[in-house]
């Protein structure tokens, strides 16, 4: 068989010529060994027509592989020992023969089968074919898929510009004669004057994870460097065509001081943008590795340098295909008075869903410059996440691993994460933490883990000093903490220290509690008739309470324990506070009950207390109360379940001591105005109840806060929908009041202002004489009172 390398891909038109390069191979099965005299029988056995087995060697039993490669006129044959194993790609060049005499026949190659195929076998010809220059030539027999395919090391150069083909490739299978041509990648190099330019993009096959299809991607990396303006451009992109759909993006790097106020000096800028493509950000631990970010952060100058492979498969992590939803993103690169490194990257997404992403790097490095060791560098990574269709808002921001303080030894970590929720399965929930949480609080899973606040410092051999902190605020507690220890030891001698305190604070009523600690110990390790060790340990732990302050403790010294208690051993029950406390914490009472259209509004209303035009079809009125619902009525007493759910009406006030309220009844009253009475008309209408968490810092049941108590009444009943309870027919109109529809005129004086006709005739006279001197004396203008009527203007 014969294969034609004009048919490569991106290559193949500039071998279009006279003169091609044909890449030949003949596949033989041999059953026994044949010798050269019974090869020459062969030959003359076999019709014209018939590729002759070459005769120079004897061919042993097995299955045999004949190459050659046509370069215009000259032939070159290769002898190609190939084997089919799992061992990697082959890199060196095998001592194969070569033969550039043009009259000679092929060389046979013996293939050693196996299970399977994943190596391939090159060798040197070093054939420059005019632009195309080929280095190497690889051959590759896959034994799973019964396919054999050449692979090509090769390149083009002009002038100067220079092509490398990367993953140049054609095969067949060799039950038939099937060819098929692959290029995995290019990559590319342009120097001229103070220009360069370079890049490299990859063909991969990607699967999509959701339904398995598999399709081919093109991404790549370039930069382009302009010497006499200290310009450098980076760029980052990819295409693909997905369920009939192009898909794509394009990120740009512009690393150029831009100027600006020394609190924000610009030093580069990025944009991005994506077609059928979706932008999932990173977790806040990952920000610093984000390819969009750190590449702007390098300037896009380093693209060509990096791992393309690894670098793509990065992007596709957090930029793939997804039909329908596209991105925006800008970024900034700024420093602040020569001190602060950072850069900002804003993303928009649309299409499927809206969604609005920061994220952000920013690094402090004191004293600034190179001339001697920092004394602290702090990295910080910020991330930002605003979800409409989630009902969620989540601000983050950690050190990372880069940041110490007084010695690289020193390192610093921790956290802080602000999440809210509006709507959804969380709705009303909120969480506000610096460092963690209290150490006996059971997370919830939606909560953001953060690292503790704190550093780790191994000082020396002897010395390590290691310290935390935590902060948290969510929807029925606040709590807080920290500790810090250090550890000496030396040869024989060992010595600690730890010292922390966990603080849980509740509010109306204001309690605290807080369990505080210090040990201390040292020990001595000597040998005398065996070996002893001498230890002695101080400690203090100490529970506080209030208000009012008290507490009790336990003091324990070597083998000595001593119990001590102080202050207001009952103040450790907080105090129930009063009603009128309490209704601080609500709205005014007329703001405690609402009343809104939820759907069906045409046209709102400037009257206030209006509802405005309504769609009878789509009206839905949406009551809302911000105090628990225990029952309902509306002319008659409403259900409490809705979709198999049954509403928790029972809560308390916790802050009161009140563990069960009695009663919160909701009454909805629908009246029609008829001859001046309020006719009731509830019966016309349909209830449906609306259940969501309220939280149990107001509406629990327990006095003293627990870090691990409920959060929230699940399903608390707090307003209802309501609708028409038989949909109004389009033959049934309501009478309309003629009064309604009445209306009166009314004159107004000098409306309009004509204009003046008076002076036709002069008019008439000169657009008639314009028309002579323009030699077009047959046409007559008309401008009589008639005429005239017909083309006067009002203003």
């Amino acid at each position: 068989a014969g294969l034609n390398l004009c048919e490569l891909p991106l290559v193949g038109d500039l071998l279009q010529s006279d003169d091609t390069i044909v890449l030949s191979y003949q596949i033989l099965v041999v059953s026994d060994t044949f010798t050269t005299d019974e090869l020459d029988h062969i030959n003359g056995l076999l019709p014209s027509t018939t590729a002759t087995l070459d005769t120079s060697n004897d061919v042993e039993a097995g299955i045999h592989l004949a190459t050659s490669i046509q370069f215009g006129s000259e032939t070159v044959n290769l002898a190609l020992p190939l084997t089919t194993n799992t061992d990697s790609e082959t890199d060196s060049e095998t001592d194969s023969e070569t033969d550039s005499e043009t009259d000679e026949s092929l060389q046979p190659v013996k293939i050693n089968d196996s299970s399977s195929s994943n190596g391939t076998h090159w060798y040197s010809i070093q054939k420059t074919y005019g632009p195309i220059q080929f280095n190497r030539i690889g051959v590759d027999y896959d034994s799973d898929n019964n396919e054999i395919w050449f692979r090509f090391d090769a390149g083009l150069t002009f002038a100067a510009f220079s092509l490398s083909l990367d993953g140049l490739s054609l095969g067949s299978p060799l039950t038939e004669f099937k060819p098929e041509f692959d290029l995995q990648g290019i990559s590319l190099e342009y120097d001229a004057s103070d220009l360069e330019v370079s890049g490299a993009f990859l063909g991969s096959t990607v699967t999509d994870e959701e339904t398995g299809e598999t399709y081919d991607e093109y991404s790549g990396l370039a930069t382009l460097d302009l010497e006499s303006l200290n310009l450098s451009i980076g760029a980052l992109g990819s295409y693909t065509y997905v369920q009939g759909h192009p898909s794509l993006f394009i990120y740009a790097i512009l690393d150029y001081p831009l100027g600006g106020p020394s609190f924000f000096f610009v030093e580069g800028l990025s944009a991005g943008f994506g077609y059928n493509r979706r932008l999932t950000p990173p977790s806040i631990d990952q920000v610093a590795n984000f390819p969009l970010i750190k590449e702007a952060i390098n300037g896009g100058g380093n693209l060509s340098s990096v791992d393309l492979g690894q670098e793509l498969e990065s992007l596709n992590t957090y930029i793939y295909p997804s039909i329908g939803d596209l991105f925006l993103a800008i970024g900034v690169k700024f420093n602040s008075y020569k001190l602060v490194d950072s850069f900002a990257l804003l993303s928009a997404s649309f299409g499927n869903r809206f969604e609005l992403d920061l994220l952000g790097l920013s690094t402090l490095v004191s004293p600034p410059g190179e001339e001697k060791e920092p004394l602290a560098e702090v990295q910080m990574a910020i991330k930002a996440s605003f979800v409409p269709s989630e009902g969620f808002l989540g601000i983050e921001a950690q050190l990372t691993d880069q940041s110490y303080i007084l010695s690289k030894k020193c390192t610093l970590k921790g956290g802080f994460a602000f999440y809210s929720w509006f709507s959804g399965e969380h709705e009303g929930d909120f969480v506000t933490t610096l460092g963690g949480y209290h150490s006996d609080f059971d997370v919830p899973s939606h909560y953001p883990q953060v690292p503790r606040l704190g550093f780790n410092w191994n000082v020396d051999s002897h010395l390590s000093l290691k310290g935390e902190a935590y902060f948290a605020l969510c929807a029925h507690a606040l709590m807080a903490g920290g500790y810090i220890e250090a550890t000496y030891e030396s040869g024989a001698f060992k010595a600690d220290f730890k010292e922390g305190a966990d603080f849980l604070l509740g509010w109306k009523p204001f309690h605290y509690e807080a369990d505080i600690y210090i040990h201390m110990s040292a020990s001595y390790t000597y040998h005398f008739f065996g070996t002893h060790h001498i230890t002695a340990d101080l400690s203090a732990d100490l529970n506080l309470w209030g208000p009012d302050f008290g507490g009790k403790g336990k003091v324990k010294i070597w083998v000595v324990t001593i119990h001590i208690t102080f202050g207001d051993q009952d103040a450790k029950q907080a105090e129930a506070i009063d009603w009128d406390e309490f209704n601080q914490f609500l709205p005014d009472e007329d703001k405690r009950v609402s009343i809104r259209v939820d759907s069906g509004v045409v046209a709102n209303s400037l009257t206030t207390g209006h509802l405005g035009v309504i769609n009878p079809k789509e009206f839905v009125l949406v009551t809302d109360s911000v105090i628990p619902i225990t029952e309902a009525t509306a002319n008659k007493t409403l259900a409490t379940t809705v979709n198999g759910t049954s509403a928790d009406t029972s809560f308390g006030i916790g802050s009161m001591a009140i563990a069960t309220v009695d009663s919160a009844v909701h009454t909805i009253q629908i009246t029609r105005d008829s001859d001046n009475t309020d006719e009731p008309v509830e019966s016309e209408f349909q209830f449906e109840p609306i259940l969501k968490a309220m939280p149990t810092a107001l509406w629990g049941s327990d006095l003293q806060p627990d870090v691990n108590a409920d959060r929230f009444i699940d399903n608390a009943l707090s307003g209802y929908k309501v609708s028409p309870a038989k949909s109004p027919s389009s033959d049934q109109l309501k009478f309309i009041e003629r009064d309604f529809v009445q209306y009166e005129s009314t004159t107004i004086s000098d409306a309009f202002d004509w204009e003046d006709t008076s002076d036709l005739n002069t008019i008439e006279s000169s657009l008639q004489s314009v028309l002579d001197e323009l030699g077009l004396d047959d046409i007559v203008i008309d401008l009589s009172e008639q005429t005239s009527e017909q083309l006067q203007l009002v203003s």
